[in-house]
């Protein structure tokens, strides 16, 4: 093999919710202490958000696949329908990514989830925690069909990075489990956060961590203020937007802390006695960081979140509870479960990036 200095690395994570992109954050942050060059690609809302933490790299313009969730329709199904424009972005993506590698003199790339920026001529990694879909039971007949298209897109990389350790208890579970893929590495689990929480002085009861596309963070965000039990009063939303809600007591304040920075958000999460949010991956690796369980609520139909719902309830002493089920009774009880499991401490979780990320940087 030829070697070449690497100088230049594209980092791409997908448009789908937040959590790519903020995991991203300690790959660039890497790439810069070893003296490379990120050049960030994405959406629009994408290279906003690195650019409240990277205001002076390059930035690239990638499409954005517009998944919508609906009102009515589970994740899964609202996905289904929307396969062939995820299909016709990733062929879109493909078919630009030589002319952006040229124009923006690019010699190695780093994808987070987006399939199509591959087979450029240039080294090239995906990171995924997603190596098994989690197939909805009523397409488990045709599941082999997209775990094939998933399989041969994974494959078109010179490297799998999967964020997470190759031991048990890990934090995706069967998820990442290799059954055919050889080129496979697993750099630890990946969080902007760099430490655990500091000692915060309590001032709010709950803590809401909204996440995921439209119309579902407001959805579920109006069904707990709705059903919070009258002892909780103090409520901190962080969330990228400030929702219209409706309140059916006045003996509650809530807290809004919209598109909050690092800081802010450990300090919210350090100053809160309880934790709400959805089992995004980035989401869980981000609490996981900061030694908090709390209260996981998937989003309905989203067969991974639901799938890490209960694996996190099963071994990280985190509590899960469907949509569906929220009401006062249960929320008061899944509180109450928290309080008795307290923070945790949490196994396996050490960090490799930056030793892959030098190997990687050798090619």
């Amino acid at each position: 093999m030829i070697h070449k200095e690497v100088k230049r690395v594209l980092v791409a994570p997908l448009d789908w919710g937040a959590g790519h992109a903020t995991r991203c954050i300690p790959v660039i942050r890497e790439l810069i202490a070893q003296n490379v060059t990120p050049v960030l690609a994405g959406s629009k809302t994408v290279l906003a958000r690195f650019n409240a933490e990277f205001p002076n790299l390059e930035q690239v313009h990638l499409p954005d696949q517009h998944i919508k969730y609906s009102k009515i329709l589970p994740a899964w199904l609202a996905i289904l329908l929307q396969t062939r424009n995820i299909v016709r972005v990733i062929e879109k993506e493909h078919q630009h990514l030589k002319t952006i590698l040229i124009e923006n003199k690019i010699d190695a790339l780093i994808s987070d989830n987006r399939y199509g920026l591959s087979g450029s001529g240039v080294p090239s990694v995906i990171i995924t925690h997603q190596l098994n879909l989690q197939i909805p039971f009523l397409l488990k007949p045709f599941g082999f069909i997209t775990q094939n298209f998933i399989n041969k897109k994974l494959s078109a990389f010179d490297e799998i990075w999967i964020p997470d350790v190759n031991r048990k208890p890990n934090l995706s579970g069967k998820l990442s489990e290799i059954k055919q893929h050889k080129n496979v590495q697993y750099i630890g689990s990946l969080s902007r956060f760099k430490t655990a929480l500091s000692t915060e002085q309590i001032r709010y009861d709950l803590a809401i961590i909204l996440s995921g596309p439209a119309p579902q963070p407001q959805r579920m965000l109006q069904k707990i203020l709705v059903n919070l039990p009258t002892s909780v009063t103090q409520i901190a939303v962080l969330s990228s937007i400030k929702y219209a809600v409706q309140e059916n007591r006045s003996n509650f304040n809530i807290h809004w802390l919209t598109n909050a920075s690092d800081t802010e958000f450990s300090n919210c999460l350090s100053a809160s006695t309880f934790i709400i949010a959805r089992s995004g991956y980035s989401t869980l690796m981000d609490l996981v960081r900061l030694n908090r369980n709390a209260l996981l609520i998937p989003t309905p139909g989203q067969t991974e979140q639901i799938y890490l719902a209960r694996h996190f309830q099963d071994h990280f002493g985190f509590v899960a509870l469907h949509q569906s089920k929220i009401t006062r009774h249960n929320i008061a009880s899944k509180i109450n479960d928290l309080k008795l499991k307290n923070r945790q401490t949490f196994p396996n979780q050490e960090n490799n990036l930056k030793e892959v990320l030098q190997n990687f940087l050798k090619y």
